[in-house]
């Protein structure tokens, strides 16, 4: 939200006032985590420096083979679309540590092991190595958009 604003209606300010802004914006609760940061007066005027100690203060610390034990265990929920189950997935996988090949590869994995669909897992398990995400993501989508046009037809 504060980038939005400072890309915004703050956009002109000083970079010192728009880091004033984020100073107000948080609160005496806020002001006591800022200055455990011990910040230089310098440091205090940058909006970066506040928002990477915050994002470090904040985040919970993790362990990416807890993170991708878990990423193993989603599953596509019944009312779940083909692609918020795998936005949820690339969330957690995110948090895994993998590198950007392995991502990839690792995300097709859980399409095929988590999708409801027998027929997805059959067709993506049917590609060779070659087989990318999206295209993974479009095989699933067709098959989602077919049983529900199915659906409609049962009238």
């Amino acid at each position: 939200m504060c980038q939005l604003i400072f890309n915004g209606p703050l956009n002109k300010k000083e970079e010192k006032e728009k880091a004033t802004y984020i100073l107000l914006w948080i609160g005496e609760e806020g002001l006591k985590v800022v200055n455990s940061f011990e910040l230089s007066d310098e440091d205090k005027a940058k909006t970066d420096t506040i928002f990477d100690k915050f994002t470090k203060y904040l985040e919970p610390k993790s362990n990416f083979r807890i993170a991708r034990f878990q990423l193993q265990g989603f599953r596509q929920t019944k009312d779940e679309s083909v692609d918020s189950f795998m936005a949820r997935c690339k969330l957690q996988a995110q948090k895994c540590q993998f590198t950007e090949a392995e991502m990839e590869e690792r995300l097709i994995e859980q399409l095929i092991i988590g999708t409801r669909e027998r027929k997805v897992q059959e067709n993506v398990l049917g590609k060779d190595e070659k087989l990318k995400l999206d295209k993974a993501m479009d095989i699933a989508r067709t098959r989602e958009a077919t049983v529900n046009d199915m659906k409609s037809l049962e009238l």
